[in-house]
């Protein structure tokens, strides 16, 4: 089954196609916004963020370097698509991304 819901929480057990039709398991998505979700309340305005910085120390070092990769598009999506209070920062090209409060 193929979730194709708006901002909010991701169906457990499914694949989310996001607007752009960028595919990812709801259940990684859900993770990588629940590690956004924890630390946004002691995020300070005009301080830059990468998604490694923005994680649980213990929950990034179980990923993988493709699983690494795949975190970013998601939390690109995630920002782009208005799922959290963040913006992309710094350059177009450049990554690991940049992310400070919106």
């Amino acid at each position: 089954m193929i979730d194709v819901t708006t901002p909010g929480d991701f169906q457990p057990g499914t694949i989310h196609m996001f607007a752009d039709g960028y595919c990812a398991w709801a259940d990684f998505c859900n993770a990588i916004l629940e590690q956004i979700r924890e630390i946004l309340p002691a995020l300070e305005p005009g301080v830059r963020y990468t998604l490694e910085m923005l994680c649980d120390p213990a929950f990034w070092r179980l990923l993988t370097s493709t699983e690494h990769q795949v975190a970013g598009r998601i939390m690109v999506r995630l920002v782009l698509g208005g799922w959290l209070p963040l913006r992309v920062v710094g350059c177009r090209h450049q990554n690991p991304k940049k992310y400070e409060l919106a």
